[in-house]
């Protein structure tokens, strides 16, 4: 069976009552996915919110209904409150805005999604859809239906290590300090004595293993091991270890060790 609009002009009182609870029915999983609402039965502080599902880095979290702690009124001046949720777990927060004649309404976190705004006035002792000068109102600000995240989470963690010295067959092991392995890498040279064209203090972006084309070709390049906790690095063994273009002809050359440093950018 197939869902159909309600039509009163057309439907017999059956069908047409019917239409009506398949259509509810329907959209209550995404139409209502973290729906605010005043408490029930009685209106006070608090704020109901809907159950709601997340579809984040290929999982599917269920989010069973939450209630809030109770609000406080402002003391002096209105504060519009926004209530959001996080964008993996699904639990709720409240970002509490400032007191002014003319309120502003709080930025969003990152990482969350807004479910409403409420509107404070000081005389507040209750929240529901319909405002006064004792019931806080709300603004209901879902976009779309079930709440979804990015597969991939944003790379919020960055280290940069201290510059370090290259010695060929050398060993470095640097501590980022990030929440995890980092999942991007990318090395670079800083000139530290003019040569091939580059000037002191120019960087250049260099490549992880940069290593011999042939077998009996020297063996240039850094070797980047990264783990939970520390950035693993071990120069390769050639005395001069790394090529780049020449700045002013283009020409592949051989940089001298000591004319340079070496320092790591991670995110995670």
């Amino acid at each position: 069976m197939s869902l159909s609009k309600p039509d009163y002009t057309a439907d017999t009182a059956t069908e047409y009552k019917t239409a009506i609870d398949e259509g509810f029915e329907t959209a209550e999983r995404t139409a209502w996915s973290f729906a605010p609402h005043p408490a029930h039965p009685t209106a006070d502080m608090t704020l109901h919110l809907n159950a709601g599902a997340i579809w984040s880095s290929g999982a599917l979290t269920e989010k069973a209904a939450q209630t809030t702690v109770a609000f406080t009124a402002p003391t002096t001046n209105p504060r519009i409150d926004r209530v959001v949720v996080d964008e993996v777990t699904g639990v709720y927060s409240i970002v509490a805005g400032t007191e002014a004649a003319s309120p502003a309404t709080p930025a969003i976190p990152s990482n969350k999604f807004p479910v409403c705004q409420i509107y404070f006035e000081t005389t507040s002792t209750s929240i529901s859809y319909a405002g006064s000068t004792t019931v806080a109102a709300i603004t209901d600000e879902r976009v779309g239906f079930a709440v979804v995240s990015p597969t991939t989470p944003a790379l919020t963690g960055y280290y940069q290590s201290p510059d370090q010295t290259i010695t060929a067959a050398g060993a470095l092991t640097l501590a980022h300090g990030l929440s995890g392995a980092p999942v991007l890498l990318q090395g670079f040279l800083k000139c530290t004595t003019a040569e091939l064209g580059y000037s002191i203090g120019d960087v250049t972006p260099v490549g992880l293993f940069t290593g011999a084309v042939n077998a009996g070709d020297s063996a240039r390049g850094v070797v980047v091991v990264p783990d939970a906790t520390n950035i693993n690095i071990r120069f390769c063994s050639d005395p001069t270890t790394f090529f780049v273009g020449n700045y002013s002809t283009g020409a592949v050359t051989a940089i001298t060790n000591a004319n340079w440093s070496f320092f790591v950018r991670a995110w995670a």
